[in-house]
Parts: C-alpha cells; sequence; structure tokens
C-alpha cells in the first residue's frame, strides 16, 4: 500500500495495520481501521530467540530487486559483511543471519523490521527505484514505532561502504507490541507476553 493506493474490495474486518499511514488512506476510503500498529514480524523474539553468536560486524540486506546491484560486488569479499538473501527458503535461517551481525543495512523493509525486532543497530538504503512504493512503507513503519527517519541513504556509484557505516541508526523502537497481539483475532498460545 502507499499514498495513492485505494481498495478495490471493502476488507470485512481490519485489525491492526503496519502504520498511522495506512490506517489514514482506509480512513480516507471510508473503511473502519482501528489505531493498532505493528508489523507482525516485531513479534519473533517472543516465539523465536536462539542464541546466535555475532560472526559479522554488518549484514548487508538487499530487496530481492536489488540482488544484482553493482554494489554488492563491491563489499561482497569483506571479511566483516554477510550479504543476505532474503529469499532464503527458511525464513528461521534468515533470521539468524541477522542474528549473527551486530549492524544491519537494508533495503528489504523486512531486514529493518527484523533487526529492530532484536535491538540491532540499522541503515535504510535505496540501491534503485526498483522498490514500488516511493518509501511509503519504510515511512509507515518508522512512525508505528516512532523512529526517527526521515529519509534512507541513496547508494550511487561513487558511495564507500564507511559511509553506511557512519549513517547506521541505534535508535530504539518504540510500540506497544502487546496492543498489536490483543488485536489479534485469534487465540495465540506460544507468544510470551
Amino acid at each position: 500500500m502507499d499514498q495513492r493506493s485505494k481498495c478495490f474490495e471493502k476488507p470485512k474486518k481490519i485489525y491492526a495495520v503496519r502504520g498511522p499511514k495506512t490506517r489514514k488512506i482506509l480512513l480516507e476510503n471510508n473503511i473502519d481501521c482501528p489505531e493498532v500498529y505493528g508489523d507482525p514480524a516485531l513479534l519473533l523474539p517472543r516465539v523465536y530467540n536462539p542464541k546466535i553468536k555475532k560472526c559479522y560486524k554488518y549484514g548487508i540486506i538487499p530487496h530481492y530487486v536489488d540482488a544484482d546491484n553493482p554494489f554488492l560486488e563491491k563489499i561482497e569479499n569483506r571479511k566483516d559483511v554477510l550479504i543476505i538473501d532474503i529469499l532464503n527458503e527458511n525464513p528461521f535461517n534468515t533470521v539468524d543471519e541477522i542474528l549473527s551481525c551486530e549492524n544491519i543495512i537494508s533495503s528489504s523493509l523486512h531486514g529493518i523490521i527484523v533487526a529492530d525486532a532484536y535491538n540491532i543497530p540499522s541503515l535504510w538504503i535505496e540501491f534503485s527505484d526498483k522498490v514500488i512504493g516511493s518509501g511509503f512503507k519504510f515511512y509507515d513503519y518508522f512512525e508505528s514505532v516512532k523512529k526517527n527517519v526521515s529519509s534512507s541513504f541513496r547508494i550511487d556509484a561513487k558511495t564507500e561502504f564507511i559511509e553506511l557505516i557512519e549513517n547506521i541508526n541505534s535508535e530504539k523502537i518504540d510500540i506497544d507490541l502487546d496492543k498489536l497481539i490483543k488485536s489479534c483475532p485469534f487465540d495465540i498460545k506460544y507468544l510470551n507476553y
């Protein structure tokens, strides 16, 4: 969903949305939407909390549309960097790879969300304009967790890796996840809350 989105069919009921921007669009389209925010991936630490050793200083998570970006070739041989493929068949392997990194640099929203869920400093980057939505889903998410991010860090041919390091954000998120859990329309037995 982005700021130009229109709902084609009215949902029967909405229990929660990623953030305030999505809610605003729904309300403008006369669709009831509670003020309950949060991406379900933020709940991961309540169900999956393995002990993973930090082996890499930086994890780079390109959105799948950015997987062939030339910048990745510039850094792929660095011993302190792990390039994480989000199209891994087992999402828990992806989470383990994220947990093995001290910092996450990502053009994938869920790379940022999982990093935030586990309190790993992160940086939102853009390799290109290929990720649809003009950053709407990122801004929606950042607003929902009260994270002060005004724009992405744009990668170009002149970008040096040190520039990314200097812009990593260690700000912690602020969101009431219990409110998100309580909005769930079915019984959740295994969440620690």
